[in-house]
C-alpha cells in the first residue's frame, strides 16, 4: 500500500504530475485495491506515466516526499546520481589491463565498502593449482594437457 499510496500522491500533486488526477484513495486505505481495483489503478498509473519520458519522470519525482526509485537496467543505472553518490560503482581493471566500471555490493563490513577485484581468466591459475594441490610437475601437467584431461 505504501507504493500505491506514493503513486497516488504523485498523481494528486499538481507540482509533480502537472494536473490533479482523481483516484479513489479509500480503496488504498481499506486494502480493496489489492483485489479488483488494482487493475484499474494499474491502468491509471500506466496511462499517467506514459504521458512523459523516463528522464522527465525522474526529474518530476526527485523532490517527492517519501520513498521511490525508478526501475533501471544495467545500462542506465550507471548514470544514476544516487548510485554514484553512494559509491555503488567502482573501477577495476580486466585481465588485459583494460579499466572498466562494475557494480559493487551494497554491503559494508566494519563501515567500509569492499573494493571489487577482477575474476580470473579461464584457467589462469590451472597449472599453479595442479602443481600446488596435487604435487604435479611441469611434465605431468603437459601430459594431462596433451591427453585433453585439463586445459
Amino acid at each position: 500500500m505504501i507504493l500505491a499510496g506514493g503513486i497516488c500522491a504523485a498523481l494528486f500533486h499538481r507540482g509533480q504530475a502537472g494536473a490533479a488526477t482523481v483516484v479513489d484513495v479509500s480503496l488504498l486505505a481499506s486494502g480493496m485495491w489489492a483485489m479488483g481495483a488494482a487493475i484499474g489503478l494499474s491502468q491509471l498509473v500506466s496511462a499517467e506515466f506514459a504521458k512523459d519520458t523516463f528522464e522527465n519522470w525522474k526529474l518530476r519525482l526527485k523532490d517527492l516526499r517519501g520513498q521511490w526509485a525508478p526501475v533501471q537496467d544495467t545500462v542506465n543505472i550507471a548514470d544514476d546520481p544516487m548510485v554514484r553518490a553512494n559509491g555503488y560503482l567502482l573501477g577495476t581493471v580486466s585481465h588485459d589491463g583494460v579499466p572498466f566500471t562494475m557494480v559493487s555490493t551494497p554491503v559494508m563490513f566494519d563501515k567500509e565498502q569492499r573494493a571489487p577485484g577482477r575474476a580470473p581468466a579461464f584457467n589462469e591459475h590451472g597449472d599453479e593449482i595442479l602443481a600446488r594441490e596435487l604435487g604435479l610437475d611441469e611434465e605431468a601437467i603437459i601430459a594431462l594437457k596433451i591427453a585433453g584431461v585439463v586445459a
